[in-house]
Order: structure tokens, then C-alpha cells, then sequence
């Protein structure tokens, strides 16, 4: 499933990790837009991207749009943030509706992280159809996106130059947000979504 509109938010300082990443997302979304809260590193091949460091994201996102947010972290933060200040910080970047926020952050999908970040969109008035985060750690490597805690998973990926991979289930947690989207949009999303 390809977005209407995808922004793309970083929240790490920019070194080669959060770079590599942040270049296979816009490989995957060219005409996406990119939010920094840091500015690119002396020689980061970011310096030739548009970036909007410490931009606002205000009315671009609708329940039809993605939102990346690329960052190092834990179980229980995504860069700097906690669940709730996450959501504060988003509110003040102008985020007020999208579809799906995918978190390209190590390890956000094997506490409660998510949960509680869904928990707090609520508070602030955020309203998303789904979050979504890696089960450990993540890693770009050959142009896709490696789960590197799965010795299973770098097999998979490496023997078949990143067409085969475990099972979402295996590598991803999904968590429903409180916004409802209509149903042959959901249905577009494929079973990834489905009964969550």
C-alpha cells in the first residue's frame, strides 16, 4: 500500500545509522517530506536533501498520510521522548490526523511504548488510524531494512537480497489508534492491519 502523503520526522542526531535509514524511506517515498529537529552532521549526504529543521507538518497529514518517524531508542523512548511527551511534541508540530505513524526506532515494539503513546495522542487531540514499531533492533542495510536480533530474519534477508523476510507478526507490533478509516481503505492495507 503506497500513501496519498507521507512526512518523514527525525529525532536522533543525524549520524550514518538514522542517514542510512532516513535515505531508504525517501527511496521508498520520493515525493515525501522531510522534518528534522537536527540539522545534518559537516559531509552528511543529507546536506543536498530540502530539510526542514525544526519545520512544522501542520495540515500536510490527513488520515490518508504516513508518517516515519526515524530515531534511535529503546522499549520506552524514541529518541529523547516518552510516550506522552512525544505526543506533546507532535501536537506542537501541528499533527492532528494521519493514518499510519511508523516508527523506524529500535526495539519500540517490544514494551508498551506504543500503547501508551496511543494512549496519549488522545489527550492532545492527535488521532491516527495505527502505529506501528520494530520488535528489536533495526538496521538498513542493502537498500531495506534488517531486523538484526533475529538471526532467522538476517538469513532470510541476506540469502534473498531483501525479498524474503519473518512474518510481521515476528517483527512488528501493530497498535490501533482512536481514529476509524473508512473500510475498502483498510482493507487496501492488507492483513498487516486487519482486527487490529
Amino acid at each position: 500500500m503506497k500513501w496519498n502523503n507521507v512526512a518523514i520526522l527525525v529525532l536522533s542526531k543525524i549520524d550514518f545509522a538514522v542517514e542510512t535509514t532516513v535515505f531508504n524511506c525517501l527511496r521508498n517515498y520520493p515525493s515525501s517530506y522531510l522534518v528534522s529537529k537536527y540539522p545534518p552532521e559537516k559531509g552528511s549526504a543529507l546536506k543536498n536533501v530540502e530539510l526542514a529543521v525544526g519545520g512544522i507538518l501542520t495540515s500536510k497529514l490527513t488520515l490518508f498520510s504516513k508518517l516515519i518517524i526515524v530515531a534511535h531508542g529503546t522499549h520506552d523512548t524514541c529518541g529523547l521522548y516518552f510516550p506522552g511527551l512525544l505526543a506533546v511534541y507532535l501536537n506542537y508540530l501541528g499533527v492532528r490526523k494521519v493514518g499510519l505513524i511508523s516508527f523506524k526506532v529500535c526495539s519500540i515494539g517490544e514494551g508498551l511504548f506504543l500503547e501508551t503513546f496511543a494512549h496519549e495522542c488522545i489527550k492532545y487531540n492527535i488521532e491516527f488510524g495505527w502505529c506501528l514499531g520494530y520488535r528489536g533492533s533495526v538496521h538498513s542495510y542493502r537498500n531495506h531494512l534488517a531486523l538484526c536480533d533475529s538471526t532467522m530474519d538476517n538469513i532470510l534477508r541476506l540469502v534473498s537480497f531483501g525479498q524474503l523476510k519473518l512474518s510481521d507478526d515476528q517483527r512488528v507490533k501493530v497498535v490501533r489508534g482512536a481514529a476509524l478509516l473508512p473500510d475498502p481503505f483498510c482493507a487496501k492495507l492488507g492483513r498487516r492491519f486487519a482486527n487490529k
